[in-house]
């Protein structure tokens, strides 16, 4: 997603989180070859650390429309927590949709983007036939269509 913002000139940042977060590339810098950079996926998935990160991110581009991508493989920590924070974001005008990896997405998060019609899901098996880049333009263009 990020290098295809790179490719249209659209600023764009993306957030790692697990059981902690942090910016893997702010909105100024282009996508660099292994941009995880050592950021280890160990389970415990805590998204609302990262909702807040990236509404601090999105204060440096205040005239932006402001769009963000949860791709998530587990159910995160503080569901709720993350659901209502979510709120708060649409009603400052951030648009999100969530990328469910093997239906890992659950509870109030996932209830949030099924609301809004917002949630893509993306089976392992689709990654592994076609690649995670081609599962989610086809999950995409399915969620923006319905």
């Amino acid at each position: 997603i990020a290098d295809a913002c790179d490719s249209l000139r659209i600023p764009s940042g993306v957030i790692g989180f697990h059981d902690t977060c942090r910016v893997l590339k702010h909105p100024a810098e282009r996508v660099r070859p292994n941009m995880k950079a050592g950021f280890l996926d160990d389970g415990c998935t805590n998204l609302l650390p990262a909702l807040v990160m990236s509404n601090e991110m999105a204060q440096y581009h205040p005239r932006h429309r402001h769009v963000q991508f949860v791709l998530t493989d587990g159910s995160t920590m503080y569901s709720a927590q993350s659901a209502a924070f979510l709120r708060y974001q649409e009603e400052c005008g951030v648009t999100s949709y969530g990328i469910s990896i093997g239906g890992g997405m659950r509870h109030q998060v996932r209830q949030f983007f099924e609301e809004r019609k917002s949630l893509v899901t993306i089976a392992a098996r689709d990654i592994q036939a076609k690649g995670l880049v081609s599962a989610l333009d086809s999950g995409l263009r399915e969620t923006l269509q319905s």
